[in-house]
């Protein structure tokens, strides 16, 4: 590829690096003379004709993404059955290459990273964008410092269309919610737990589950609890633990229900004055009273008697007697509890699965009114939707100039997918 113009504008350079589905180019922007990555979808996505349609509209979606902790993507297309990405050419590593070449992190600049791409995720939330592969390799850390979060549009596109392509294309499993290696519904929540692991990584210097096989990892984020990262890192805040936990919770209604709900318990342990190990989380809502620091009375001498008698041997065993019955009857309903909970969560999984929107075709609003379409739009249920109004000396004023999903497509009332943007005239400056 080097040495190829793209779309008559890109002129390829060098090759920068590859992944399980593109290769990415540091190329030349002919038009406006400056240097832009370029990434190249790999030949076997080609003849998917689905999965195409899906990124290139992805692509458009996440390029109307704008934020200093996200990767710009300036254009989208096809030259002679190459399908590209262009997007900001950042200069510096991934954070993945950071963690092997630091070991591990000071958790005060793991959580300043944690912030910025808790922030990114905000923007893309607030649009109904969900990465759904967040993980070091994905993350890149430019030249300043500034952590950027990458492959929006390639990483929706794929792991919409391909169940399998979200454990062994896209992204680690490593890094996978429980329900996402379920092949299961995901949200913005799937993408808070990859964010729990990405922080566990960075202050810890290892990932919470490992294993011989992708099954087996699977398997662990599904049914094993994390380790405590201070008990492999001691010295870092015992609040960590905490905010790390509630992300990676292996149910969503568990974790945090928005990335801003985690930014405020970060920002609180940054704040807090004092030495480090001292810092207490403001702002855990479960099992709040476990934590609560309480007041302790002193022990006398007559308490510390009365803690020490010891029940004679008859008494132990008549006590015995009485209480086992109890204690099996106990056992044997925790058993049955556990069994019933956990095909409770399966069933309620497929509910979740079953109750998705239905799907409404979207129409041709260009060269039409905008007031006309947005009835269109509220009578049929699209939602949500930008307009974006802009000067023309062709086009009357009101009047729809572009319509960033194109006619026929279908898109889910209230989807997480994507918005619809409409580029509508304002006449003349």
């Amino acid at each position: 590829m080097v040495g190829t113009v793209l779309g008559n504008r890109y002129n390829i350079l060098s090759e920068i690096g590859s992944g399980g589905m593109a290769r990415v180019y540091k190329a030349q922007d002919k038009y406006l003379q400056r240097y832009v990555a370029v990434k190249i979808l790999r030949d076997e996505f080609k003849d998917d004709v689905d999965f195409l349609k899906r990124f290139e509209i992805e692509a458009q979606a996440a390029a109307s993404l704008t934020h200093p902790n996200i990767v710009q993507i300036y254009d989208v297309g096809t030259d002679n059955g190459n399908y590209y990405i262009v997007m900001e050419l950042v200069e510096g590593i991934t954070l993945k290459d950071y963690i092997n070449e630091m070991g591990v992190l000071d958790w005060r600049e793991a959580v300043s990273i944690t912030i910025q791409i808790c922030s990114a995720l905000s923007k893309a939330h607030s649009r109904k964008i969900v990465h759904r592969d967040i993980k070091p390799q994905n993350i890149l850390i430019a030249s300043d410092g500034i952590p950027k979060v990458t492959d929006f549009g390639i990483a929706r596109a794929a792991s919409a269309d391909t169940a399998t392509m979200k454990i062994d294309t896209i992204g680690s499993v490593h890094y996978s919610s429980p329900e996402q290696v379920r092949g299961g519904y995901t949200d913005e929540k799937s993408d808070i737990y990859s964010i729990g692991v990405t922080f566990f990584e960075m202050v810890t210097g290892r990932l919470p589950f490992d294993g011989e096989s992708s099954v087996s990892v699977a398997l662990k984020h599904i049914q094993d609890i994390p380790p405590l990262p201070t008990d492999i890192k001691p010295g870092i805040p015992s609040a960590l633990d905490m905010i790390i936990l509630k992300a990676m919770a292996k149910s969503r209604k568990d974790r945090y229900q928005s990335v801003s709900e985690m930014i405020q318990d970060l920002e609180n342990l940054t704040g807090k004055p004092g030495d480090a190990t001292e810092i207490l989380l403001p702002n855990v809502k479960q099992d709040r009273n476990r934590y609560d620091t309480r007041k302790l009375d002193v022990l006398e001498d007559d308490d510390l008697a009365r803690i020490n008698r010891t029940p004679s041997r008859r008494s132990t065993n008549k006590t015995m007697k009485v209480v086992l019955p109890f204690l099996y009857v106990i056992l044997i309903l925790a058993i049955a509890g556990g069994i019933y909970l956990f095909v409770s969560a399966i069933v309620s999984e497929l509910r979740q699965e079953a109750h998705q929107p239905e799907a409404i075709l979207v129409g041709k609003y260009v060269n039409r009114n905008i007031n006309e379409v947005v009835a269109e739009l509220e009578e049929k249920g699209i939602k949500p939707y930008d307009i974006v109004y802009r000067s023309s000396d062709t086009v009357q004023k009101d009047i729809v100039m572009d319509q960033s999903i194109p006619p026929g497509n279908s898109i889910k009332a209230g989807s997480i997918y994507t918005t619809l943007t409409l580029t509508v005239s304002q006449g003349m400056d």
